[in-house]
């Protein structure tokens, strides 16, 4: 199970991403000021076009996309990379592909709190909002991250798929509709037309625990025999230095409150939250986007 490789940069990606993370979003990249109004027993934008919304029906926030402009603005992510990030699935930190082998894809995750001195008794159908990433990214992670650095696990996931959306959820009134706060909603749920979402959901249906030392030094080994395989598109250039070296810390996006894992049949109320900066899923040998991965 591999990935169609592209020589082109991921839509949106920068042509030195090793200082902020692809995902994260920047100052001058504003949410459109946009009126939300009631129709057909949802919410709609007064001046929608067919853009707004997924194959789902689900209406998402309007963002620009411009990255580079201002300032990183690390406690923020931007729903257009991010779910871009998912579907491919490319490196949450480079914008390039996600590191992917016959076991999966490769996710980092924070401590179940649940479980938090045994990931293999895991659940299956864990949710997340973060994206995979590449060795290489994977790798100064760990290191750099003061969220990872109190504890992380990796997964290969070879089965995941959209399972949501996370955003602001309205309520009937007049004569507008009213914000009800946060909310993720998964698929099916009446309420998808009542949330403006801002990111996408992805459920691991099935994972494996991997050391991500050893994966680390099997990719350097690969990229050391000039295979490509498992190369990090940013190469983490630090600021003033050269390739290869350590870079900048990174510090993953922000994620909705209440950081832990969660079965997929227990979507957070109105509210709620998912999975945090470090919690991440999955990787398919089935999986609905399996055909954008090969076009």
């Amino acid at each position: 199970m591999t990935s169609g490789k592209t020589s082109r940069p991921p839509l949106g990606a920068l042509p030195r991403p090793d200082v902020v993370p692809y995902i994260a979003q920047w100052s001058g990249e504003r949410e459109e000021r946009t009126v939300v109004v009631g129709r057909a027993g949802g919410i709609a934008y007064a001046d929608e076009v067919l853009q707004d919304r997924d194959g789902h029906g689900v209406l998402w926030s309007r963002i620009a996309s411009r990255p580079g402009l201002g300032r990183p603005e690390f406690g923020k992510v931007h729903g257009l990379r991010q779910r871009r990030a998912m579907r491919r699935p490319l490196c949450q930190v480079c914008g390039g592909a996600a590191d992917e082998n016959a076991d999966g894809v490769l996710w980092l995750l924070g401590e179940d709190p649940d479980n938090p001195d045994n990931p293999d008794n895991w659940p299956p159908g864990l949710e997340t909002t973060h994206p995979p990433l590449c060795l290489p990214c994977a790798a100064s992670a760990v290191r750099l991250c003061p969220y990872l650095a109190r504890g992380y696990v990796a997964l290969r996931v070879r089965d995941f798929r959209p399972a949501g959306v996370w955003g602001a959820l309205y309520r009937p009134g007049f004569p507008l509709p009213v914000g009800a706060g946060p909310a993720g909603v998964p698929y099916g749920d009446a309420r998808l037309r009542w949330v403006r979402a801002s990111q996408l959901v992805v459920r691991l249906d099935a994972f494996s625990v991997v050391d991500l030392v050893a994966e680390a030094r099997r990719g350097a080994a690969r990229r050391a025999r000039g295979s490509g395989a498992g190369a990090c598109r940013a190469q983490l250039v630090p600021e003033g230095g050269a390739p290869g070296g350590p870079g900048p810390p990174v510090h993953p996006p922000a994620q909705p409150r209440r950081d832990r894992l969660r079965r997929a049949r227990r979507f957070p109320a109105p509210g709620g939250g998912y999975s945090g900066a470090a919690r991440a899923g999955g990787a398919p040998p089935r999986h609905p986007q399996a055909a954008d991965r090969r076009r």
